[in-house]
């Protein structure tokens, strides 16, 4: 059964992501299925802090932050905004679905299952259709999370050891409001401000690979959390 919203028209969704290489799909999943996944990125998922150190990406669980106690924690915090000043760098929640799977963890996630459907025949044909690139066979995903402080520096996500075609961000956020931060913003070739996304509920933003892009810094007075289960649909 699909999760995907029976009304989308992939043909009209084509042509509006024709224009510019970037769409956002408002009401992509079905209501239900959306509200489940919600649920769980909320209340059912073991979240760890992911960041940058000398270009490796890097997880800690919340069960190693709180052993670092709250010292500890916060000098991990420092040291990636110190390095954010001069390189890439990037801080928020995320759950590794795909190594989760690889792994044998937590296996029955509800998580698992929507990683399986977007590498479903239907949905693979749907993102082919709306990007209009044929050659798109698979799909990976992890889920993250934004809160106040957390942030994705500038970068393209190009990646020359992977044939990442177009990155995907399924939202799952509620109630964002743009001067919170956590916009996804896409850049010129000069550094101007191209256009932004906002975190959108039941949302699917497309964009071809390599863009510069960043998410924005999360404002310590945001009320909201930015849920959302990304990745990149690649040839192979």
């Amino acid at each position: 059964m699909s999760i995907l919203n029976s009304k989308l028209n992939a043909d009209l969704l084509a042509a509006e992501f024709s224009v510019n290489k970037r769409i956002q799909i408002q009401d992509v999943l079905d209501g239900p299925a959306a509200d489940m996944i919600d649920q769980t990125l909320r209340r059912g998922t073991p979240w760890r802090m992911a960041y940058n150190r000398r270009d490796q990406y890097l997880t800690v669980t919340q069960e190693e932050l709180n052993a670092m106690g709250s010292e500890g924690a916060q000098k991990l915090v420092q040291e990636c905004l110190q390095n954010a000043k001069s390189q890439y760098q990037y801080i928020y929640g995320c759950y590794p679905i795909v190594e989760a799977i690889v792994n044998k963890k937590d296996q029955g996630h509800l998580l698992h299952t929507v990683l399986e459907e977007i590498n479903s025949p239907y949905f693979l044909e749907f993102i082919r259709k709306v990007t209009g690139i044929a050659s798109i066979t698979k799909a990976d995903g992890q889920a993250t999370l934004y809160r106040p402080g957390h942030f994705l520096k500038f970068h393209t996500d190009f990646d020359g050891r992977r044939d990442r075609r177009v990155a995907y961000v399924l939202g799952f956020t509620k109630n964002w409001q743009a001067d919170w931060g956590g916009v996804l913003e896409f850049y010129t070739e000069r550094g101007d401000v191209e256009a932004g996304l906002l975190p959108r509920y039941n949302s699917l933003s497309l964009f071809a690979v390599p863009k510069p892009h960043a998410v924005t810094y999360v404002a310590p007075y945001a009320n909201e959390s930015r849920y959302s289960i990304t990745g990149w649909f690649s040839d192979r």
